[in-house]
């Protein structure tokens, strides 16, 4: 028996690795209460207490991906009866898991509308507007879906409600994460309640799909969001109100109005492609307050 120990970044590149190698994992663990009972591509996840009903339990392989309490869960497994010997340590290293190269601009575009058609009020956002409206596609260096979410309806964006219009319509099986950020504190919004939602799913050829909800919290006439933390972006409203169609790549998408002032707003010259940081990430950002407590004219 091979058993997987956590269920992280490095546990999912093990796993997609061991597949490709033909390697059996039979069960799949993690001390997260939040992950027990979760999909993990094929495997469903379970405590480790799990392990208490085996037989032959010392002749049991497991493959531990932990960095932090690593040792505690390293003894953990001994007091479960894995012997030691069995125990394989590996240490996570950065991982770059690239964009789930079956989902096209179409289809974010129609979870979008679903997301809409079912009350929500939404839009793309960020790199993904730029990417429909100046290329009919998602940016080749582009590695998530950004989403704009107006006023207080990122309440509605609940784990079932996001697998509803998007998780039950991707290819299986996949493996899903989630984080969410507040708003940094800061002197030109009131709002403090959740302002980001980060969806992950992960695929078994290494891919993954993020989608990031951002809330835009009003105050007038600004709306406010965040990419972190630390980070706070202002966008006009009066450049939001409205949408309008475009059609690319044979579909009709649904675009603020005014995309093009939208996204001067953000990016400056947006007609004319930049190579992103060496990271990949895109953070020229005209619309960021690089001190949430300063004045916007400082």
């Amino acid at each position: 028996m091979l058993i997987l120990a956590g269920a992280g970044d490095t546990s999912m590149r093990y796993y997609g690795e061991a597949l490709k190698k033909g390697v059996k994992i039979d069960l799949i663990i993690d001390n997260d209460p939040a992950l027990k009972g979760v999909q993990f591509f094929n495997h469903t996840i379970h405590s480790p207490e799990i392990i208490k009903d085996f037989k032959n339990k010392e002749n049991a392989k497991v493959v531990l991906t932990a960095l932090k309490g690593y040792e505690k869960f390293k003894h953990q497994l001994i007091s479960l009866g894995i012997q030691k010997k069995n125990i394989e340590r590996i240490l996570p290293e950065p991982v770059k898991f690239p964009f789930h190269s079956g989902t096209t601009i179409n289809h974010i575009t129609g979870f979008v509308k679903s997301f809409n058609d079912d009350g929500a009020n939404c839009m793309l956002g960020y790199g993904t507007l730029l990417g429909l409206v100046r290329e009919g596609k998602i940016l080749p260096h582009d590695d998530d879906v950004d989403i704009w979410v107006k006023d207080d309806t990122l309440d509605m964006f609940t784990d079932e409600f996001i697998n509803k219009h998007i998780g039950t319509k991707l290819s299986s099986p996949v493996f899903w994460r989630k984080r969410v950020l507040y708003l940094p504190d800061n002197r030109h919004c009131k709002f403090s309640g959740i302002a980001m939602k980060s969806i992950s799913y992960f695929f078994t050829d290494g891919s993954r799909l993020k989608v990031d909800f951002f809330l835009l919290c009003k105050e007038y006439p600004y709306f406010y969001t965040t990419t972190g933390r630390a980070d706070l972006y202002r966008l006009p409203i009066n450049l939001i109100n409205s949408t309008s169609i475009i059609r690319a790549n044979n579909c009709d998408h649904v675009v603020p109005s005014d995309y093009d002032s939208l996204l001067t707003t953000i990016y400056g010259d947006w007609r004319s492609p930049v190579l992103p940081d060496p990271d990949g990430k895109y953070r020229n950002h005209a619309n960021r307050i690089a001190d949430p407590n300063d004045s916007f004219d400082n």
